[in-house]
């Protein structure tokens, strides 16, 4: 319930409270930390990249990493992107690797990947773009390409000319068990990877993931607060460790360490975490997650946000809603079931919001009023 102020009083005492926050950065979800947590699955991969930078070709398989959001796959990959160079080359100097880390989510088609690699002027045809990339790993005895959330990728070009036509090895990290399923059999022929799937964290490995973080980011904390997050974050929330290091990050804040109030700071870091992904959506993803708020069929859901796009100017094509659909899917702010109807079989999508509130003022933002649907708001 909220209540009538006529001061700010009531709040100022978290002006009066310790700071035990040394180093804030610590616990920004993208901080890459000066060590980690090394699962065995990161052994198996390190093993696969030193025998790599040795004979500088992939003489097996490339890699394929597939684990759930949380499961450490990024932070791994870019702080052995980061590390790799240096230490090499302090040590057998004649490797110098070229490690080229790039995220998919943000690089969408293998045309700006090629960008990227070659730094050729955006507007020349793709062949061109692809040759001076492919010329560029070509040039570099020994190049680790990363790129990460695989799955946002909207065409696989690269995934046939790089391997066919380089010597780089790739790693290509994705939450998507099926990822494999979906290429077509000349890219299967080409790119060829060695799948290490990083499972769900344990418990004791969540706690050594936090209690450095602690270390790292704090003047003081509560061992005993830690193992109650470890164990809320593996038990309840698939051993997403992003929603642990929030968690840990708010009860520092507050310098509040009663074991009973874990599960609160918990809900918090969870809504947190939601609304950050929320706050980044342009207004066609708002578009189609209010639609599905209202309406859980996929192919109804698709003719909703059709009619409220053409009614705001938000232009939705049909190629442009299943790719928003297919990368809220990969992000588990949705989850898709099949169905079957009388007409025939369909997909129901489930919005995976603790809380729905900041997405409904969002869609109103744009002009959308999120009516009472299916999905039973």
């Amino acid at each position: 319930m909220g209540r009538v102020i006529s001061s700010l009083e009531p709040f100022l005492s978290i002006l009066d409270r310790e700071n035990i926050i040394k180093n804030p950065e610590v616990f920004n979800l993208d901080y890459v930390p000066p060590e980690i947590y090394v699962r065995e699955e990161l052994k198996d991969a390190i093993d696969n990249i030193l025998i790599y930078l040795k004979l500088g070709v992939p003489t097996a398989f490339h890699l394929l990493i597939i684990g759930e959001k949380g499961s450490g796959k990024t932070v791994s990959f870019k702080f052995l992107a980061e590390r790799l160079p240096k230490e090499l080359n302090d040590k057998i100097k004649e490797y110098e690797p070229s490690i080229i880390y790039l995220p998919c989510w943000k690089i969408t088609s293998s045309y700006w990947v090629y960008l990227s690699i070659s730094g050729a002027k955006k507007g020349e045809q793709l062949p061109v773009v692809r040759e001076k990339a492919l010329n560029k790993l070509r040039e570099n005895k020994r190049t680790i390409l990363i790129l990460d959330d695989i799955d946002h990728l909207r065409d696989d070009d690269l995934l046939y000319y790089i391997p066919r036509e380089t010597n780089a090895l790739m790693i290509l990290i994705t939450r998507d068990i099926g990822f494999m399923k979906d290429l077509s059999p000349p890219v299967k022929s080409s790119f060829v990877p060695k799948i290490i799937k990083f499972v769900p964290y344990r418990v004791s490995e969540v706690r050594e993931i936090l209690l450095s973080r602690a270390k790292l980011g704090l003047e003081r904390w509560d061992e005993g607060v830690i193992d109650l997050i470890a164990s809320f974050v593996v038990n309840t929330y698939n051993s997403d460790v992003r929603i642990g290091i929030r968690a840990l990050e708010l009860i520092a804040l507050h310098d509040e360490w009663d074991h009973k109030k874990v599960p609160e700071f918990i809900s918090e870091a969870v809504r947190d975490i939601e609304l950050s992904a929320i706050r980044l959506m342009d207004n066609r993803e708002i578009l189609v997650m209010a639609s599905l708020l209202m309406e859980k069929r996929e192919n109804e859901a698709f003719k909703l946000a059709r009619k409220l796009g053409d009614e705001l100017n938000i232009p939705l094509s049909k190629t442009s809603f299943y790719d928003i659909i297919y990368e809220l899917e990969h992000s588990g702010i949705i989850t898709k079931k099949e169905a079957r109807t009388k007409k025939g079989r369909t997909y129901i999508i489930d919005v995976n919001l603790t809380n729905r509130q900041y997405l409904i003022e969002r869609a109103e933002e744009i002009g959308i009023k999120v009516s009472r649907g299916v999905d039973g708001i």
